[in-house]
């Protein structure tokens, strides 16, 4: 025997790979790192040879079960670890496309497998190109695949936006609301990115037509539409929504509340002065990209507002948020901040004038310092603070995944009356300037600027330009709400007849004739009206649907509820159907939003296909309401999980640019 031998065996490592050949194989329980047979019960030096050998041997062949036996127990085992291994790489192709880089997992799956040396992780095979597969020819498509079927022959509502990525590429975002069969409850899906060449009512319109019959669907289904206030959308003449209602005459056209809202406070805050929107701009931009500036500020406030024997120390909002006009609620945070570091922001860019080297930056200090030293400008913020703030608190409500109609609608109405009271009297005829009700903070600081002018003789006067200048803001968005909420507030006022508090009153419920959207009952509406006289009889507290917590107030709640009793299934479907109007188009730019943080800087040459799959993978998770550690893959993804399907033609071409791109991403953080 050569000398290198010995030491050159008892190097040698047990390699949990052979257990896949050799199923009577394991590793021996004790250190020395040998192969264990459990059948002869005897241990075997690790080395390929030898393990072939000795299942050569007698004593190996006697201890063996049949051969048929032993077959189906390969083949058995083998498709069980098979579809760990499959699920295991599928869960992490969800995690990586939901918080990280997919260049990640290179490093990241090397890690895994030194580590799960034994189970279900060591025998990973996962890296960049696999990953990509994955996302885009297995888990994508089934998705889409199940949104697909369970969307057939179903009354939906399309909600469509367009926007632009870090690229100028265009897209138009795709999304429709329905009633699900798999969760019985409406559901707002994304259904896909489409990139647009050119953004005319006839283009997009046929992008659209052509991804609703892809789906196997049809347009005539389509029951609302839903969508910005652009013309090309909803325009009166060429647009894509007199397109969608020649071929559905019944369908309901939908303007977002969201950004009509934004719109109405946009208008009405113009009317002040210039002053205040250049403030809410420059001072967020003077401390928005240096340290030194927010550090100081800091320091000037913590003395300013120090404690004291008879005062705590003061902490208030700190004003570097920055305004836009893409972000709904954003203009009165950035107002409130203001306002609320008005002295400090005074007494810091007096000094920051002084510090200031460069003639631009101290131009601008000088500026924003005499527009602080203002009080009109004071007086300009409490009044407007209040005013914004309350346009977005009820922006902020129809932005809401889930809200009930009854509650929308009342809110609606109540915003404009109390708008229409305060500078009309209940005659309908406008108030006088002294009558109007600008709100008692915004009037006790009136007071106090005049108590501090006492000498001088146009204070007065200059008091009552500020309240003209306020007055006109509240009338614009008095006039605005007026103007663009009406078909909103009568589209939920519609709706309301479904709620249970009026549905369920055998007084004030209105006849079945007397419903909205009775075209949507369809052949079943003879069974639908006679459920419904009959749906007040029913004691429904005594339901066990509603025995426990009773019977909710929210509208689409009830419904649910009603539709597992077997007398109204086709009632509760019917008005579930009526409910899939949309409330907002905020879903749509919470998809522009996930697009944005996708396809960054670093990422910008990304495929649209890959683009795609990822946001789709991210929405369905959201809507789902569940964490990427909760993903389950389905029997259809695993069965779709083939090398044919993963390495195909068509994706190694598109993977060059994909390595194209990571390799940028490499030598960008390089």
């Amino acid at each position: 025997m050569p000398k290198w031998k010995p030491s050159y065996d008892g190097k040698r490592k047990y390699n949990i790979g052979w257990e896949k050949t050799f199923v009577w194989l394991s590793k021996s329980t004790d250190p020395s790192n040998l192969a264990y047979c459990k059948l002869c019960r005897c241990t075997i030096v690790p080395r390929l040879s030898n393990l072939t050998k000795h299942e050569e041997t007698e004593k190996h062949r006697k201890n063996t079960p049949s051969s048929s036996q032993k077959t189906l127990s390969v083949l058995k085992r083998s498709a069980k670890t098979d579809d760990k291994i499959k699920i295991a790489e599928l869960q992490i192709a969800v995690s990586i496309s939901c918080h990280s880089a997919i260049s990640t997992i290179d490093h990241m799956s090397e890690i895994m497998v030194a580590h799960g040396i034994g189970s279900t992780l060591g025998q990973i095979k996962l890296h960049r190109t696999k990953c990509i597969a994955l996302i885009k020819n297995v888990i994508s498509p089934e998705i889409k695949s199940d949104l697909i079927q369970d969307l057939q022959n179903k009354k939906y509502t399309l909600i469509v936006d367009e926007s632009t990525d870090v690229s100028t590429q265009k897209y138009l975002c795709i999304l429709v609301r329905y009633l699900s069969d798999k969760t019985n409850e409406i559901t707002t899906s994304f259904l896909s990115l489409v990139l647009v060449q050119e953004a005319t009512g006839n283009n997009i319109f046929n992008l659209i037509k052509n991804e609703i019959e892809s789906c196997n669907q049809d347009l005539k289904n389509c029951i609302g539409f839903a969508s910005d206030g652009a013309s090309n959308m909803v325009g009166c003449n060429n647009s894509v929504w007199t397109r969608i209602r020649d071929l559905s005459p019944s369908c309901i056209q939908y303007k977002c509340v969201c950004h009509s809202l934004a719109l109405c406070i946009k208008y009405a805050v113009s009317k002040l002065p210039s002053n205040i929107g250049f403030l809410l701009t420059e001072i967020p931009n003077w401390f928005r990209h240096s340290n030194l500036r927010r550090e100081a500020f800091k320091m000037l406030f913590k003395i300013m507002n120090s404690a004291t024997e008879f005062q705590p120390a003061r902490t208030a909002p700190l004003p570097f948020e920055k305004t836009s006009s893409t972000r709904w609620l954003i203009r009165g945070k950035v107002m409130f901040n203001i306002l609320m570091n008005w002295e400090e922001l005074k007494a810091y860019f007096i000094s920051a004038e002084l510090a200031q080297d460069n003639f631009d930056t101290k131009y601008k200090a000088r500026v924003i310092k005499e527009m602080l030293l203002d009080q009109t400008n004071y007086l300009y913020f409490h009044f407007a603070t209040p005013c914004v703030q309350e346009f977005e608190r009820l922006n902020a409500l129809f932005q809401k995944t889930k809200a009930d109609p009854h509650e929308l609608h009342d809110e609606l109405l109540m915003h404009y009356k109390t708008l229409n009271s305060r500078i009309y009297d209940t005659g309908h005829k406008k108030k006088d300037i002294h009558n109007v009700d600008f709100g008692t903070k915004f009037l006790s600081e009136c007071d106090n600027y005049i108590q501090k002018n006492l000498n001088n003789f146009n204070c007065q006067q200059v008091i009552m330009e500020v309240k003209q200048r306020c007055l006109s803001m509240l009338e614009e968005a008095h006039d605005q709400v007026k103007k663009r909420l009406p078909e909103a507030r009568n589209l939920f006022k519609d709706l309301i007849n479904y709620s249970p508090a009026i549905i369920l009153n055998q007084v004030s419920r209105p006849i079945f004739s007397k419903l909205p959207f009775l075209h949507l009952a369809g052949k079943h509406q003879t069974i639908i009206e006679d459920q419904y006289r009959k749906l007040p009889f029913i004691d429904w507290r005594e339901q066990k649907q509603f025995k426990e917590n009773g019977i909710p107030q929210d509208t689409e709640q009830f419904w649910k509820g009603v539709m597992q009793h077997p007398q109204f299934k086709e009632l509760a479907t019917f008005a579930l159907t009526c409910l899939i109007t949309p409330i907002s188009n905020a879903v749509v730019e919470r998809v522009f939003s996930l697009l944005t943080c996708i396809k960054t800087k670093a990422k910008n040459r990304l495929q649209l296909s890959l683009l795609e799959a990822i946001i789709r993978i991210r929405a369905e998770l959201l809507t789902s309401n569940k964490c990427c550690k909760e993903f389950v893959p389905s029997t259809k993804m695993l069965s779709r999980f083939k090398a044919d399907i993963l390495y195909s033609k068509k994706f190694s071409t598109e993977s060059v640019n994909n390595e194209e791109d990571n390799r940028f991403e490499e030598e960008i953080f390089m």
